[in-house]
C-alpha cells in the first residue's frame, strides 16, 4: 500500500482514497463514540444538509478535475456570512453551487 502524508492527515492512494487522521486513531473508542453522539445530537441535521449541498462536486474540486464549479459562499465576504444564522436555510444555500 502506498501512503501519502500531508500535515497530520494521510491517505491510502491505492484503496478508495481513504482519509485517515492519525490523531483520531489514538482516541479511545468510547470517547470517540461519545463525541460523535454529541455531534449527531447537537449538529447532525445541519451538518448533513451542508454535506449534501457541498458533496455534489467536491471530488472534482479537490482532485482538480473540474475547477469551474463555484460555491455561493466563495463570492461572499466574511461579514455577510456572519450575519446569517448558522442553522438557517440561507446558510445552507451558501454551500450550494452557483
Amino acid at each position: 500500500m502506498e501512503y501519502k502524508t500531508t500535515s497530520k492527515f494521510s491517505y491510502d492512494a491505492t484503496i478508495n482514497h481513504q482519509l485517515t487522521c492519525l490523531r483520531v486513531e489514538k482516541l479511545s473508542i468510547p470517547l470517540f463514540t461519545s463525541f460523535l453522539d454529541a455531534v449527531e445530537e447537537l449538529r447532525g441535521e445541519f451538518l448533513r444538509k451542508v454535506s449534501d449541498a457541498v458533496s455534489s462536486h467536491i471530488r472534482d474540486i479537490l482532485y482538480r478535475k473540474d475547477l469551474s464549479w463555484k460555491y455561493v459562499f466563495e463570492g461572499m465576504d466574511e461579514e455577510a456570512l456572519k450575519r446569517e444564522k448558522l442553522d438557517s436555510p440561507g446558510f445552507i444555500r451558501f454551500c450550494e453551487l452557483e
